[in-house]
């Protein structure tokens, strides 16, 4: 045969079906290594979804208070913040401005009915609550010029105890500040 793709003996250089397959082995290796990618790429993202959850929530819960504190100095009154922590939520009120037209002066507050502030999710846990360096106090109060009576908010998650979130108070400016926790 004068075929150029025969040699002398009859056998052709190039085999006919030359695709290279791959072996069993390899096959399984090259399935398993994607596997472990993916379990390990799996576990991250939950991983990272369930501190944006908890980021999201101190981070609200930060904007709110510094919302109240702010209320409290524009329109020139006390704001206290409820800190329930077995319905594990905040509920906070204001003091009422006096009425010009009473004759009755007493020595007597008057608040406003209080307001659910925040709720949190069921994932959620506020670990530790304490309150400023005033005695006695159980809640947390912003006043007309600007402070607060300070305190500090740690929450964590219910699954995961150790990732936590803080959110500090601080008493001479009310300041809301928000850190990772120990």
């Amino acid at each position: 045969m004068t075929d150029s793709t025969r040699s002398l003996s009859g056998a052709s250089r190039f085999p006919l079906h030359a695709s290279r397959a791959f072996t069993l082995l390899e096959l399984a290796i090259v399935v398993c290594l994607v596997a472990m990618m993916m379990t390990v790429a799996a576990v991250q993202l939950r991983g990272y979804r369930k501190h944006q959850e908890l980021e999201f929530a101190a981070r609200t819960l930060r904007l709110k208070l510094k919302g109240l504190g702010q209320r409290a100095v524009r329109r020139q009154l006390t704001v206290e913040v409820l800190v329930d922590t077995e319905r594990q939520r905040m509920s906070w009120h204001a003091t009422l401005p006096p009425d010009p037209d009473s004759s009755n002066a007493s020595d007597e507050i008057a608040w406003t009915d209080p307001e659910v502030l925040s709720e949190w999710p069921k994932t959620l846990l506020l670990a530790s609550w304490k309150p400023g360096a005033a005695e006695g106090l159980r809640s947390i109060f912003f006043y007309p010029d600007g402070r607060s009576s300070g305190g500090k908010l740690i929450f964590t998650r219910r699954d995961d105890p150790n990732e936590s979130m803080e959110l500090d108070i601080v008493d001479w400016s009310g300041q809301v500040r928000m850190e990772p926790g120990p």
